[in-house]
């Protein structure tokens, strides 16, 4: 849960700056740890933010990262409450 909240909060910040590297970075590491857990809906949504990073499109991989953190955050919470987790923020 960590590393995938730091790695979305580096593809935002470098986003931020209008680059697209740190989002193919982040989200290839993000679709091996979703896959691991079984967690498709946020591995899916990493690998779409993942190929807007590669084709350079700052809008697309900004809004297609706003997705991964939503899948994230539900993910996240269900793993919280299932090996009863501090609370994530």
């Amino acid at each position: 849960i960590k590393d995938t909240k730091i790695q979305i909060d580096s593809a935002r910040q470098e986003l931020d700056k209008g680059s697209t590297e740190q989002v193919v970075k982040s989200c290839h590491k993000i679709r091996g740890s979703a896959e691991s857990l079984g967690a498709s809906e946020l591995k899916q949504a990493a690998e779409i933010a993942e190929e807007a990073g590669r084709a350079g499109e700052i809008e697309a991989a900004s809004s297609k990262m706003e997705e991964v953190k939503r899948q994230f955050y539900l993910i996240s919470e269900q793993l919280t409450q299932a090996f009863d987790l501090p609370a994530n923020k």
